[in-house]
């Protein structure tokens, strides 16, 4: 490993891989304004919204939607940033290019720099005013979850999994804490686990040989059939989700209409697992999830 060099703004922002802290900052926000959706004799309907007709946006983008935008954007950072380094051993053997291997961050820069990011998100959330009073709690949970995630659990892949696709799901979750918690952003945070899930297993697949000797993932300790299996009901269970807002909340026939064209992408991903092209089967498994996201930008527009 070369030594590290000046500060190099760009290996800094490598490190937060940019792309996953936006995905999650749009997660949070629909999240955040799905949580203004009324609440009538405990059943919400999206065509009900009130949003943005009646309210200023000034009440919807307020501070506390700033607050918590920023929160979730650092504490995402700094939990791919903590990950580069305890995962730096292996980095430097098969992803050479990576900020702490090709020497631009050192490692105990990359753990300070993730260090901050944590403080920096964590306090953001403890500012935000929320009847909910959920906001830093969800938090401080989160961030202790990634640490540990990546401390101590880097070689259980198949426990990983379940943590990278928690952290899908809770960014809706962390957004609605700033309103309030509702039964339809809880319906909605669980397609994106499960999809998210079920393409962390595929990629698994794909890095079988990679893994050997290193990592313990699901198809090095089940085998494929069991692998195809599992990753049938994780999909299986994503389907169902995906269409809870549709059959409990009235989302309507344009969300029903793209859920189904996603489904119809995750439906492919497992046949192409089925043929032993996991690298195919993860690429619809993105596709779909982009269609199911654009489904779910459609509950806003009520």
């Amino acid at each position: 490993m070369r030594a590290a060099r000046s500060f190099d703004f760009n290996a800094y922002l490598q490190l937060c891989r940019p792309l996953n802290a936006v995905m999650a900052a749009l997660g949070m926000t629909i999240g955040y304004l799905l949580a203004f959706q009324p609440t009538q004799m405990g059943i919400m309907r999206v065509g009900e919204w009130a949003f943005p007709l009646i309210q200023p946006f000034s009440e919807i983008f307020n501070l506390n939607f700033f607050l918590t935008l920023f929160s979730i954007i650092f504490i995402i950072s700094g939990g791919q940033a903590i990950n580069d380094y305890f995962d730096r051993d292996v980095d430097a053997k098969q992803k050479k290019t990576r900020p702490i291997p090709s020497g631009k961050v050192s490692p105990e820069n990359a753990l300070l720099f993730s260090m901050i990011l944590f403080a920096a998100g964590n306090i953001l959330a403890l500012l935000v005013q929320s009847p909910t009073q959920l906001t830093f709690p969800i938090a401080i949970f989160f961030s202790f979850l990634f640490v540990i995630y990546s401390a101590f659990m880097q070689r259980l892949k198949f426990a990983g999994n379940v943590v990278v696709a928690l952290g899908v799901g809770f960014t809706y979750l962390f957004g609605a804490s700033a309103v309030q918690l509702t039964p339809l952003v809880l319906a909605v945070s669980l397609a994106p686990f499960f999809a998210n899930w079920a393409r962390e297993i595929i990629k698994d697949v794909e890095d079988k040989e990679m893994d050997r000797g290193n990592k313990l993932s699901l198809p090095l300790i089940t085998g494929q059939k069991n692998v195809e299996i599992i990753t049938a009901v994780v999909l299986l269970a994503g389907v169902v989700a995906g269409y809870l807002p549709a059959i409990f909340f009235n989302a309507g026939t344009a969300y029903f209409v793209i859920v189904t064209l996603a489904n119809t992408r995750f439906f492919r991903a497992w046949m192409q697992l089925q043929l032993n092209h996991p690298g195919e089967a993860a690429s619809a498994m993105k596709h779909g999830m982009l269609i199911a996201l654009v489904a779910q930008l459609t509950l806003l527009l009520g």
